[in-house]
């Protein structure tokens, strides 16, 4: 996984944590475009992170009809822009091969959106999300490839082949008692982009962090947890005999992952289609003036939300507290604080913690002096 380097927003719910995907050939795999409707067809490669194995009899499902979008960007007499519809596929198929391969087929229609007349000209882009499952291994997934359908070329830019690794589930049970404190040699570099590289190195995709990606939390009892595993870390740093009052004022100040950090980007305005070149004086004026109100009016936002992000406070999240290390950083000691966490939608609907934040504290003031997510 790589570091997130901007805000976590709420925009960033996909839950594939553990996945990689390289793409093969690109070809036209679009069958018919007739009646507003096209048919892709995917294959999935499934094998072994480690072992590099096929793995036999993966699953592979649409995760929910409701997330599919469809993006258009058609142009006609009467309208030209880009717009989203939430229309669900007409059909989701998967066949399941022995050898690691899933025969997957898709078939979208967008018949029945407002640029679907008869003289539109454009293209369209399914986006959705697949989850592929297999009882020895962490769910995994992908979304909806790149490729355009186009009504022109009725060709897609779709990949042949999508290469999916999964990670075996660990053995060990993700118990409070297998929490990691300890003081380690490791500096924390000065610089937000150094800072989140260096944290995302360190303790990214480490046994120490990966152990609890089976600790199951719901919407309920999540915070309940974060409790339990606080209570695990600052017994063991007082055992260890490391300043655990220190560490305990961190994860007070972390208030369960609710924080700046954490917090929603307010979202700018979204802006009308630029005019083109036979507009108005008029109203190219009247658009630059718009646009100039969203990005103040943006960039208020963006000020208030420094001062008092609780407004902002993503409560989707679930988050608890796994290892805590004692460190350095520019201006003295730090504690760093590695978490799990994942995106929590449905009441006591149990899901498990598959990503990873990190935060870098200030050991004597507890303030945050270093952030990083996973994407």
């Amino acid at each position: 996984m790589k570091p997130a380097l901007t805000t976590l927003t709420a925009c960033a719910i996909y839950f594939f944590a553990m996945l990689t995907a390289s793409r093969g050939a690109k070809v036209p795999l679009v069958s018919n475009f007739s009646h507003g409707q096209g048919i892709m067809n995917i294959e999935v490669l499934v094998s072994d992170r480690d072992t590099k194995a096929p793995i036999a009899n993966a699953k592979v499902t649409f995760f929910d009809k409701e997330q599919m979008i469809l993006r258009m960007e058609m142009e006609s007499q009467k309208r030209k822009g880009i717009q989203d519809s939430r229309t669900p596929p007409t059909g989701v198929t998967t066949t399941t091969g022995t050898n690691g391969r899933v025969a997957v087929k898709c078939i979208v229609d967008w018949s029945k959106t407002q640029y679907a007349d008869g003289s539109s000209e454009g293209s369209i882009s399914p986006i959705g999300l697949f989850l592929i499952e297999h009882p020895r291994y962490r769910p995994g997934g992908f979304r909806m490839p790149d490729g355009v359908y186009s009504k022109r070329s009725r060709e897609s830019g779709l990949p042949s082949t999508i290469n999916i690794v999964l990670t075996e589930k660990p053995t060990l049970p993700p118990l409070p008692e297998n929490v990691t404190v300890a003081k380690i040699d490791f500096v924390v570099p000065e610089g937000d982009d150094a800072a989140s590289r260096a944290l995302s190195e360190r303790f990214f995709n480490k046994p120490e962090e990966r152990i609890f990606d089976e600790v199951e939390v719901t919407k309920e009892n999540w915070r309940d947890k974060w409790r339990v595993f606080s209570d695990a870390l600052l017994a063991k740093a007082k055992n260890a005999g490391l300043d655990y009052k220190s560490l305990e004022a961190c994860l007070k100040s972390l208030n369960y992952g609710r924080n700046l950090q954490t917090a929603a980007v307010p979202m700018p305005s979204l802006l009308d289609v630029p005019p083109n070149d036979t507009a108005s004086e008029a109203e190219i004026k009247a658009y630059e003036e718009k646009a100039k109100m969203d990005k103040a009016a943006y960039d208020l936002a963006m000020k208030e939300r420094e001062k008092n992000p609780e407004p902002y406070y993503d409560e989707s999240l679930g988050i608890i507290p796994v290892g805590a290390y004692l460190a350095r950083y520019s201006k003295g000691y730090c504690w760093i604080i590695v978490c799990k966490w994942e995106s929590l939608f449905k009441n006591s609907e149990t899901s498990q913690l598959g990503h990873i934040m990190v935060w870098a504290l200030d050991a004597e003031t507890a303030k945050v002096v270093a952030y990083v997510t996973c994407d």
